[in-house]
């Protein structure tokens, strides 16, 4: 390698030459640390939301028995009192609406990170405090946006890839809350990046993997479900798995719905936003006077289904609707949290309910309740997050159980083919899709609609004014080597375009010097509005033959022009930069 000159007038040395061995021993020690930060500041911080919640609602569950008076007042005032904190903390940051998954994806996938650190502190605050009031919502959502806010600070700290961070804030808290770090890495590669490459399953999987030793070996969380089962399924029960995954995609759809629905409700209340979360808690209180189940998170009811026969057919038909319903309430009105949880339990219910079913059909054949309702539970989680895989290992992770987890595949399987055909690949993506962000088609679609062909204008054109000559036109197309020219008025506003062959076509039958090019200036050529994107023209020259594309604003001044080939080297260089990014190692 050849040495560079000395500086200059002085001693001081020149520029140092790492050997590239070097270089790369750097750049993978910085990346896995970057990982190893964050897994375990993440870690830390997803303990401590998770306690706070449990702290805030043993506070209010410690003021007497379901019996007393006092503590009925205290389910039915405490989810509005926990609603209107929840409507002021969301009035003092940017988004009036909470902060969700969905917002991650469409972070991630258009290129575009915009994750206010301020905005997440104050998201996840009202998320502690919406959950400890007892609100009916889910807390890994809020925990993968905290994870991701974090992530992507300290990604702007350090200045590198802010996805990469916002996939180890994610992978941490998941793993820490579930401790199931394989299933988180999944998570963030199926669900949020949607893509796989060395280069972020790198860090990634290091945040996880030190998420969960932290929360598994220092702090010694527990897992959020055991279940062993001791002996092998006989085949007429893959018969009632495949029923359980089309049940549980039906309740999966329904409670989609829902959500939405009491979104579009809460929109068209004219409520202000501040005071959504307050009504949707007085609904809340007011059916846990009936169905005290509803409150809170569910954990507790997760674990007395699966490991009891603590409720009928009937009273799981009842608490699994009041639990669509006042999810729905809570979600669509604005309180901060998530969908994961209330999925879960969902799914517990339906899955109990079909379980006792089997187990009244199967007799003592039947492998027990606890893995129909293990398969219910992500039967109906799988198709809301859209993440079958994610789904399959948790119960591996959780359970160690190689049988119950090829049983709770099945039901996976079938619930994720039927709920996609009936309410698209997740809830999230549903989300995004009403938003106008259509991932269907592809992460080049989003970003190419999000990149406006302001940033592809070309000044270089002909111009010629609405009264000069066809001669004229004719001769400054000729010497700037142009077959076309852009006629515009005194003011510079758009009167149409006049192509060379135009002109060749009427010299025989006009007098070119005589003749104005306003008079002959075709207007309704393709003509693109300055905010236009890069997809929309695209789309919009599918049937374009020509040279360049004239670009105006709203009022019809000319700004410029765009070539068909500028828009597609743009396309190109977009597929090439994600092919990149998709199999980019460290």
């Amino acid at each position: 390698m050849p040495k560079s000159a000395p500086p200059l007038g002085g001693n001081e040395p020149g520029p140092v030459f790492l050997p590239p061995g070097r270089n790369v021993a750097i750049r993978i020690f910085t990346i896995l640390s970057f990982g190893v930060a964050i897994g375990i500041i993440g870690s830390f911080l997803a303990v401590m939301f998770v306690e706070a919640i449990e702290w805030i609602s043993s506070q209010l569950a410690s003021r007497g028995s379901s019996e007393d008076i006092s503590f009925r007042m205290v389910l039915l005032l405490a989810p509005v009192a926990g609603g209107f904190i929840v409507g002021g903390l969301l009035l003092l940051s940017s988004s009036s609406r909470p902060l969700s998954i969905a917002d991650l994806v469409c972070s991630v996938q258009s290129r575009q990170v915009r994750l206010s650190t301020r905005d997440g502190v104050l998201h996840t605050l009202a998320a502690i405090m919406g959950m400890g009031a007892g609100a009916s919502v889910g807390i890994y959502g809020p925990l993968s946006t905290m994870g991701a806010t974090l992530g992507g600070t300290i990604s702007r700290l350090v200045r590198t890839d802010p996805t990469l961070g916002i996939g180890c804030g994610v992978a941490a808290a998941i793993s820490t809350a579930f401790n199931a770090p394989i299933a988180a890495v999944v998570f963030v590669h199926e669900v949020i990046l949607r893509h796989y490459s060395l280069r972020a399953f790198a860090p990634i999987t290091v945040a996880s993997s030190t998420g969960f030793f932290v929360s598994n070996y220092l702090l010694e969380r527990p897992a959020l479900f055991r279940v062993f089962a001791e002996r092998s399924f006989f085949a007429p029960e893959f018969l009632a798995f495949v029923l359980i995954g089309v049940v549980g995609a039906l309740i999966a759809t329904l409670f989609m719905r829902s959500v939405f629905f009491a979104s579009r409700v809460a929109n068209r209340t004219g409520l202000p936003v501040w005071a959504r979360p307050a009504v949707a808690g007085l609904g809340l209180g007011l059916m846990a006077q009936l169905v005290p189940e509803v409150m809170g998170v569910g954990t507790h009811l997760i674990e007395t289904t699966i490991f009891g026969e603590a409720f009928t057919i009937s009273n799981l038909l009842i608490i699994l609707l009041a639990k669509i319903l006042v999810t729905a309430l809570c979600l669509g009105f604005g309180f901060v949290g998530g969908v994961f949880s209330p999925a879960l339990v969902i799914g517990v219910l339906s899955g109990a309910l079909m379980g006792q079913l089997c187990v009244l059909f199967f007799g003592e054949l039947s492998s027990g309740l606890a893995v129909y309702t293990i398969c219910g539970m992500m039967a109906v989680t799988s198709p809301v997050i859209g993440a079958p895989l994610t789904a399959i290992l948790i119960v591996f992770e959780l359970t160690r159980n190689y049988e119950l987890t090829t049983a709770v595949m099945i039901s996976v399987v079938f619930s994720n083919v039927v709920g996609y055909r009936l309410c698209g690949r997740s809830l999230f993506d549903r989300q995004l899709s009403l938003e106008g962000f259509d991932l269907s088609m592809g992460r080049d679609k989003v970003i190419l609609e999000r990149t406006s062909i302001a940033n592809h204008v070309n000044t270089d054109a002909v111009l010629v004014n609405s009264e000069q000559s066809l001669s004229a036109a004719l001769q400054a197309m000729v010497e700037a080597d142009r077959t076309e020219c852009y006629v515009l008025d005194d003011l510079s506003r758009y009167q149409g375009k006049l192509r060379l062959f135009d002109i060749a076509r009427l010299q025989k039958r006009v007098d070119l010097e005589q003749e104005t090019v306003a008079t002959y200036a075709d207007p309704d050529q393709l003509r693109f509005s300055h905010d236009l994107s890069v997809w929309e023209a695209l789309e919009q020259m599918r049937e374009f033959v020509g040279e360049s594309i004239p670009i105006v604003d709203q009022r019809g001044y000319f700004i410029g022009i765009i070539y068909e080939s500028t828009l597609v080297a743009a396309y190109l260089d977009t597929l090439t930069n994600l092919r990149t990014e998709e199999h980019a190692a460290i």
